[in-house]
């Protein structure tokens, strides 16, 4: 699909979108909680609510609860410093995660296969010459990654300056023309 045809398509109104050519069309409103939708439901799906637990707050590092299926299949990893427990087969990403290190990446989500294009998501790992992308990096046992290094932040900038030289300089006009704002 050319950017020709995007230019060309108009957002049409909400209004629009709910009109319909039958005159019995209305809207059903969706309720989660049963007891709001009738008593006989709310007694069908009487389900004893799970007890007030006091849950400490999250610790900007280390404080990320993973479950293992195995205890056996946790590995250890060190993110900048902090030793962290993640379960075989994770990411360096992932396992930063779980430490509580917000990584920054645009091309990497939990539900998609790897794909490792973007490279924002650098890190510096102890034994190797140059930053890895951290989405695609397999944790392994040992492993020392350090994510606030000097290094790894001018990699992370080299890649966001090259993407936005790159980027097409029409790209805002583009917005305002599909959208006419």
């Amino acid at each position: 699909m050319g950017l020709g045809i995007l230019a060309s398509r108009t957002i049409r109104p909400a209004s629009r979108l709910l009109q319909s050519q039958n005159s019995n069309f209305f809207l059903r409103t969706i309720v989660s909680k049963p007891e709001l939708q009738s008593p006989e439901a709310a007694a069908a799906s009487s389900q004893p609510e799970p007890p007030n637990q006091i849950i400490p707050q999250r610790s900007p590092i280390g404080g990320a609860r993973v479950h293992f299926s195995k205890p056996e299949d946790a590995i250890e990893v060190f993110v900048d410093g902090y030793a962290v427990k993640v379960p075989k087969g994770f990411t360096v990403l992932q396992a930063c995660e779980v430490a509580g290190v917000d990584i920054p990446r645009f091309c990497y989500h939990s539900r998609l296969s790897i794909a490792g294009n973007c490279r924002m998501c650098l890190v510096e790992v102890e034994k190797s010459p140059k930053p890895v992308a951290s989405c695609a990096m397999p944790a392994l046992p040992g492993m020392k990654i350090k994510t606030d290094t000097p290094i790894a932040k001018k990699a992370r900038e080299g890649v966001m300056e090259f993407l936005l030289m790159n980027h097409p300089l029409d790209c805002p006009k583009q917005f305002f023309r599909v959208y006419k704002m």
